[in-house]
């Protein structure tokens, strides 16, 4: 066997790679531009599983109404466990309540979290739906990140029944 022979052997050898073929039931050779594809087509599933997910959680945030820097949803649910969701998620959050003004049909929470006053206005609608408004102020801005997150903390307590 010459060197040009051997030589030829050993960039096979590097070049051909194994993969798993599930109908045969065995490992096969493929070339380079196999694996590639291969490579191309689980790296496209994966970038189109990110984008589905990110499009979930955006979908989240729709049901969430904004109105000068304002989040405002409509629960179905009743207003005492809407308030008891909204402070179990004020507390969870790492908010300190400062007052509750209770009416029959309207309660209005006020808090403060890391310079940021916090103003949750909750309304009785309907006797089994509550629209909720939820403010964040840091100075003279309103932070409408922050005011979504109270809203969807607020959403997710309710689904889960851990309101008290």
């Amino acid at each position: 066997m010459s060197f040009a022979e051997n030589n030829s052997q050993d960039v096979k050898a590097k070049t051909t790679k194994f993969a798993f073929d599930p109908r045969k039931g065995r490992i096969m050779e493929t070339n380079r531009v196999t694996g590639k594809l291969i490579l191309l087509l689980v790296g496209g599933t994966l970038i189109i599983i990110g984008a589905i997910s990110c499009a979930r959680g955006n979908a989240s945030r729709a049901a969430v109404e904004f109105s000068n820097g304002a989040a405002q949803k409509t629960f179905i649910h009743p207003l005492p466990r809407v308030s008891a969701a909204t402070l179990r998620a004020l507390d969870r959050m790492g908010m300190e309540i400062e007052s509750r003004d209770i009416t029959e049909k309207q309660e209005v929470i006020k808090g403060t979290a890391d310079g940021t006053q916090i103003e949750v206005r909750l309304e009785a609608a309907t006797p089994k739906g509550t629209r909720m408004t939820a403010v964040a102020k840091k100075l003279l801005l309103r932070d409408q990140e922050k005011a979504t997150e109270i809203v969807l903390q607020t959403e997710k307590f309710c689904q889960r029944g851990r309101w008290g």
